[in-house]
């Protein structure tokens, strides 16, 4: 997938999501809701759509900026970008809907697993 359109990332977040809260229903923000599945799914994406660091992470970027700017119109959340901030908590307390919660979650997991490097240490003796 070359070009990542703003509608691509929200139909993409939008149906994992999904699948998320079907399978865990009492899922939130946090990957430990899911009991790590949301991990899981984010590297499938990943996997699925050939999503790389070079091409896709400041798409990711850009879109995950637009979507907070509309929690923050639509819920009155404010993101201080500080270390320890918990948006599960805030969220909770903002009333954020469900599905929202889990869409900001797996976009930021996306986005960690992009700007991760994985080296293989096998055959390394």
């Amino acid at each position: 997938m070359k070009n990542l359109t703003s509608n691509n990332v929200s139909n993409m977040l939008t149906e994992t999501s999904k699948l998320i809260i079907m399978n865990h229903p009492k899922a939130t923000y946090s990957v430990s809701s899911t009991n790590d599945n949301m991990l899981q799914f984010a590297r499938m994406i990943v996997k699925v759509n050939g999503l790389t660091r070079n091409e896709h992470f400041g798409d990711l970027l850009d879109y995950r900026v637009a979507f907070e700017k509309s929690i923050t119109k639509k819920h009155r959340v404010k993101f201080t970008y500080k270390m320890g901030e918990d948006l599960a908590v805030k969220y909770r307390k903002k009333r954020v809907p469900q599905l929202t919660q889990v869409k900001s979650g797996l976009l930021d997991i996306l986005i960690g697993e992009l700007n991760t490097t994985y080296i293989n240490m096998n055959g390394i003796a």
